[in-house]
């Protein structure tokens, strides 16, 4: 009887060893996997291939990016990627790029009003030119990346961006397919909106604004970033919080100041997003001295 008990007891002792060690296993994977980033991608813009110097800056900004994260999972170009939409300047984009990004990480491009201005076609033919020299799966467009949602947005127009009612009801659909409310939304336009970030005081040129705010109000957990401005990320206004964020995404070809001063012309500039299990994380680049500058930005969700 002493014996059996004595099995009884150690059986029942290894059992309880077992399930701590596999408790405290669970638990330190789940603290391993809290504390790596779910995705890591930059966002750039207004790169404007074609312009003098705007090669080597455009290399130099991805060459600088994949030396700190040689592995992220995706890059967002927020429009003007070429000067004047010249489709020799698009296959001049698209060598570096190729060449210089990260091996498989998702290519994300978007229209600005520079890809409008070759003087050669119509608006409609500047947009057919782009999607076909991108490849890019549409005008705009969505993607998941690691479960994470990506909208891209298109101007639709040569002057300021005037998103048409077929992309704006496009863009509610889309939206509502997000029911994690927790999760954040990246949502990318090349023009900001009026009066918000940090150079759109004189450069928020979306025409139908109110329209695309009143969509967008109603999810908090949407970061929308633009461009188009060129001004300098080191600036209180990089970040607007309203009822969602908004970020300014400062420029790679050159960059400008307060009043549309220019900045030092070595300077080109961009972002890198970090995403984690309850936040998102993002930090602002300098390419040319290859040094953070500013605030690191956190958001949490």
């Amino acid at each position: 009887m002493k014996r059996k008990m004595l099995v009884k007891k150690i059986a029942v002792f290894s059992l309880v060893i077992i399930l701590s060690f596999t408790f405290l296993i669970s638990a330190q994977t789940k603290l391993v996997s809290d504390t790596l980033p779910k995705i890591i991608f930059p966002v750039i813009s207004d790169i404007h291939i074609g312009g003098a110097e705007s090669e080597r800056k455009f290399q130099n900004a991805l060459e600088d990016y994949k030396e700190i994260y040689p592995r992220y999972d995706a890059i967002v170009m927020v429009g003007d990627i070429t000067n004047g939409g010249k489709e020799s300047q698009y296959r001049t984009f698209m060598q570096i790029l190729n060449s210089n990004k990260a091996n498989k990480a998702t290519e994300i491009i978007l229209m600005g009003n520079h890809e409008y201005m070759a003087g050669d076609s119509s608006s409609k033919g500047y947009e057919t030119r782009f999607v076909k020299e991108t490849s890019m799966p549409y005008l705009y467009y969505d993607q998941r990346i690691k479960g994470y949602h990506f909208i891209a947005l298109a101007p639709e127009n040569m002057g300021g961006a005037d998103l048409s009612v077929k992309q704006l009801s496009w863009l509610k659909t889309k939206l509502n397919e997000n029911r994690d409310k927790r999760q954040p939304i990246f949502v990318f336009l090349h023009q900001p909106l009026p009066n918000t970030v940090y150079g759109s005081k004189t450069w928020g040129d979306v025409i139908n604004y109110k329209k695309l705010n009143n969509i967008l109000k109603k999810y908090p957990q949407v970061i929308l970033f633009s461009g188009h401005s060129h001004y300098i990320l080191d600036n209180d206004k990089t970040i607007i919080k309203k009822s969602f964020t908004m970020f300014n995404t400062g420029a790679v070809y050159y960059t400008m100041l307060e009043g549309d001063k220019y900045s030092d012309p070595s300077l080109s500039e961009g972002l890198l997003v970090e995403v984690y299990q309850n936040k998102v994380v993002i930090k602002c680049r300098e390419f040319s001295k290859h040094k953070w500058l500013g605030e690191t930005y956190i958001i949490n969700t």
